[in-house]
């Protein structure tokens, strides 16, 4: 590895080289030990010590716009030195305004950025604010006074060449929503309220409830929305349809009960301890961390407080299958839950990249018939790449394996069994756009589906996935499987985008649906 390198130089429009341009190979989901560089006075910048993957290579300098995701330079290292690269940055653009409807000690505290909070300006106390280093595109923008509910939003569009695009936004205009949070018949101080329109992607809003558990949404406009009380991690969780054609209020109510219980070995009967008990909603993508405790010594555990509804009530132990139960909580507490968990042999892999060289690690699902996961996780691989899932149960399953610098390799397997050898092959990136989502902000979903017919499924925080959602009209999937993919978005109104897509290892594949 310490003999891989990653080059290339750093030019500007002219193509004059920008010397000072920190760069970052990002690979997976965040940028942590990410390897870094920096470009010298002739632009050239070089990476040593590169794994192999896939990578996207992250360049930023003061005045220059930061590239989008869908424009950042795809860069794929298998077995050997990568030169050569030509990274391309652009004199940034700026989105300026004036922000009215604020008393002056909200302007000192208000906040704004342009799509994602990366992208943040400054106010002035006269009101007036500037996005700079900003590339040409299409802009969400939001203004916020943190610690309120308040918050406006504008869309605005930097055109090429353009050194500004203009933006006014004021605060107060629209419809009110207050409301009370309650738990157990008393006022929830604190509790987290979440609302977003149910037809857009513009970004949700949140506040937080005061000493009597009231809050207020101010500036709305009329449609309909989804208001959610929720916390970080617990069991508690609640939603709701709110149509807004005028000033309203509403009294949510959460019933809670605790949950508690015991686990077991199915054989011989005794207290797993150390067990790991997760509590998430039965139905619906998860919103927040699962509640989480750990059993005792005597195999027991309990969480305090839980709302009414379904939920999946899950323990997890090393050496066991893991084991479930749908749990129905209706205001009064639950005692002597008892699950029983299966020792198993697990699954044993050898994992390889491409290039034959092993993954530091690789995210895993293992599947039955149905489709339904039995176990999943993030793995550390050993020597020659072997790997261990502990946790999977005695049967044949499919085996779903991916790593940060590959795509995804399927396959069919049997537990307990010989060594199963897992290849992972090099992907490609594929980046998708349809212009009437990007103009109108409605929300939309995207599938990809294989010439086979099987639909293309990834491992993130919340779990295996097959259908995403698009932001602003946009998505973009790294490290996808090399072949022909039919490519659907539909929209929430029931209009539906189609196209195939071929991907092929290390290239960036671009579609516009319009």
């Amino acid at each position: 590895d310490a003999g891989t390198e990653v080059s290339g130089r750093v030019v500007d429009d002219a193509g004059v080289p920008v010397p000072g341009v920190q760069l970052r190979l990002v690979a997976g989901f965040g940028s942590f030990d990410s390897p870094t560089a920096a470009s010298g006075p002739d632009g050239a910048f070089r990476f040593t010590g590169v794994p192999d993957g896939t990578f996207r290579l992250m360049p930023r300098k003061e005045g220059y716009a930061q590239p989008s995701r869908e424009e950042t330079v795809s860069v794929t290292v298998a077995g050997s030195s990568v030169s050569g690269i030509e990274v391309k940055l652009r004199t940034g653009g700026a989105i300026a305004g004036r922000l009215s409807g604020l008393a002056f000690d909200e302007l000192a505290r208000v906040r704004i950025w342009a799509n994602s909070e990366l992208n943040s300006g400054r106010v002035d106390p006269e009101g007036g604010y500037r996005i700079s280093n900003l590339a040409p595109g299409d802009y969400l923008v939001t203004a916020s006074v943190p610690g309120t509910s308040r918050q406006t939003q504008g869309r605005v569009t930097l055109e090429p060449g353009a050194s500004e695009a203009r933006l006014d936004l004021r605060f107060g205009e629209g419809f009110t929503l207050s409301g009370t949070v309650l738990r157990n018949g008393r006022p929830w101080p604190g509790a987290g309220v979440w609302l977003e329109r149910k037809d857009t992607t513009r970004g949700g809003r949140a506040a937080e409830a005061d000493h009597q558990g009231n809050f207020q949404f101010g500036g709305l406009e009329t449609g309909t929305y989804e208001i959610a009380v929720t916390v970080s991690r617990g069991g508690i969780r609640h939603k709701e349809a709110v149509e807004i054609s005028g000033d309203r209020e509403v009294r949510i109510d959460l019933q809670t009960a605790s949950l508690s219980g015991r686990v077991v070995d199915a054989t011989e009967l005794g207290p797993v301890a150390g067990a790991r008990i997760t509590l998430e909603p039965a139905e619906g993508p998860p919103s927040g961390l699962p509640a989480e405790v750990t059993t005792d010594a005597q195999g027991v555990f309990r969480l305090g407080e839980v709302s009414e509804g379904t939920w999946k009530l899950q323990a997890t132990r090393e050496g066991y299958a893991p084991a479930e139960r749908q749990i129905q909580v209706a205001g009064t507490p639950l005692d002597e839950i008892e699950i029983a968990l299966h020792s198993t042999d697990g699954l044993a892999l050898e994992v390889f990249l491409a290039s034959g060289r092993p993954p530091e690690q690789i995210r895993a699902a293992v599947l039955d018939g149905n489709g339904r996961v039995v176990a999943q996780g993030t793995y550390p691989t050993g020597e020659n790449g072997r790997v261990r899932l502990s946790d999977v149960p005695a049967g044949s399953w499919t085996l779903h394996a991916e790593s940060d610098h590959s795509s995804s390799a399927t396959l069919q397997v049997t537990s307990p069994g010989p060594v199963v050898r897992v290849v992972l092959p090099a992907g490609g990136d594929l980046r998708v756009k349809v212009p009437a989502l990007v103009a109108s902000g409605g929300k939309a979903t995207i599938t990809l589906t294989g010439s086979g017919g099987a639909p293309l499924r990834k491992l993130g925080w919340d779990g295996l996935r097959s259908e995403w959602d698009l932001y602003l009209g946009s998505a973009h999937f790294v490290r996808v499987p090399a072949g022909a993919w039919q490519v659907t978005v539909r929209a929430a109104d029931g209009t539906t985008w189609t196209t195939t897509a071929t991907v092929t290892p290390g290239a960036v594949v671009e579609v516009n649906l319009e």
